[in-house]
């Protein structure tokens, strides 16, 4: 029986509980979050869910959070309209340092998930204050700030967009956002495909202004959070996708946001994902441009990090 905690019991933190429980990926689901009343309240609505997959849904603190098998880490400053995800770092590296202070004790084998912005700082910033293994800590970019969970999400929407335009279905579209969660992401082109055969031999695709469609995939939680505040539905999905791909230790492959040495920065890459955490790093065989790309990327975060 596996125990999941949700610091942060927020529009993102919630949603995840909600996907998790429809989803029926944990046994039991302890929310914690600073103000009480909200975690309560949060979890009173959760429990009228419940009956779908029988999941235990309770109310916990720092320190039983500590001893779960997955902590999913949601509690961070939003971001405002027209700020950055790098303006966020000051402000959620102290929520962050706060949360790890207050576990003492984490449980060694846990696998801890990150959902707050600038993800991939912050990544690195949890190794450090956590000082649990590497593989341990994966990233996850949080959606109400905009954008994804490493660039999983960012990954989802171009699948989808992309499906839309070749009317096929997303699962059969082989192709990633790579690199930080923000602004220097990119796509590696010359890797995608669907069916073996390469993404930009479809008339449709040579048809596209790629470029434009990097930053519509990029952009898209901006126009979400300019009109309704925030986002949740696409990264409570996201979560609770790789809660149980973790504990199903399932080795799927994803795009998520882990440390990388060569680099020495936590961005994203395609990973092997299972019980154990980041199991292996694939390196896709990138053209010079996206290869530069991904170096400046790495130095972008690198020039972030305090």
């Amino acid at each position: 029986m596996k125990k999941v905690a949700i610091i942060g019991a927020g529009s993102v933190g919630s949603t995840a509980a909600y996907a998790c429980i429809l989803r029926r990926v944990a046994s039991t689901i302890v929310m914690v979050d600073c103000n009480h009343d909200r975690a309560v309240s949060e979890v009173s609505d959760l429990a009228d869910a419940a009956f779908l997959s029988k999941t235990v849904i309770k109310v916990g603190d720092l320190q039983e959070a500590a001893s779960c098998d997955i902590i999913v880490v949601t509690a961070g400053a939003k971001q405002k309209p027209g700020e950055t995800r790098l303006n966020l770092i000051a402000r959620n590296h102290q929520i962050l340092n706060d949360i790890f202070n207050g576990m003492n004790g984490i449980n060694p084998n846990a696998i801890i998930l990150l959902v707050a912005n600038p993800v991939d700082v912050l990544t690195t910033m949890a190794q450090k204050i956590s000082s649990l293994p590497k593989n341990q800590i994966i990233g996850s970019g949080k959606l109400n700030i905009p954008l994804i969970i490493g660039t999983y999400l960012d990954t989802c929407r171009l699948r989808y967009e992309l499906a839309r335009i070749l009317e096929i279905s997303p699962t059969c579209i082989h192709a990633s956002v790579l690199g930080e969660h923000g602004d220097s992401q990119f796509i590696p082109w010359s890797c995608a495909h669907v069916a073996g055969i390469p993404l930009t031999e479809f008339k449709e695709i040579r048809a596209i202004d790629k470029k434009e469609l990097g930053t519509i995939v990029a952009k898209k939680a901006y126009s979400i959070i300019a009109s309704k505040g925030s986002t949740f539905y696409g990264i409570g999905a996201v979560v609770s996708d790789i809660i149980d791909i973790i504990l199903s230790d399932s080795h799927t492959v994803l795009p998520i946001s882990h440390y990388i040495p060569k680099f020495n920065v936590c961005l994203s890459l395609p990973a092997v994902i299972g019980k154990a955490g980041i199991i292996d790093t694939l390196y896709p065989p990138l053209s010079n441009d996206e290869n530069a790309s991904l170096i400046a990327s790495a130095q972008e975060i690198l020039n972030a990090c305090p």
